[in-house]
């Protein structure tokens, strides 16, 4: 089984990058990232997604970009 997660920057500051993530344009989440610690908040889960699936491989592509200090607007996870 194929994974892919799509991952769009909404909003930025200073502080703070704000993503939209899912398996689709259809069924989104947002999870948000402090651009100075790496702390990741989900802001809101993919609809139907109680494991959290998603927000946990969003999560931790999000985190890779942050330990090179990148805030791509768009990026993915694969599997």
């Amino acid at each position: 089984m194929a994974i892919y997660v799509t991952i769009y920057k909404i909003s930025e500051t200073d502080s703070f990058a704000v993503y939209e993530y899912g398996p689709n344009e259809d069924r989104v989440g947002q999870i948000q990232i402090n651009k100075e610690t790496g702390d990741i908040e989900i802001l809101s889960n993919v609809p139907g997604d109680e494991k959290m699936f998603y927000a946990l491989r969003a999560k931790r592509r999000l985190y890779m970009h942050w330990q090179n200090r990148e805030f791509p607007d768009k990026t993915c996870f694969a599997a």
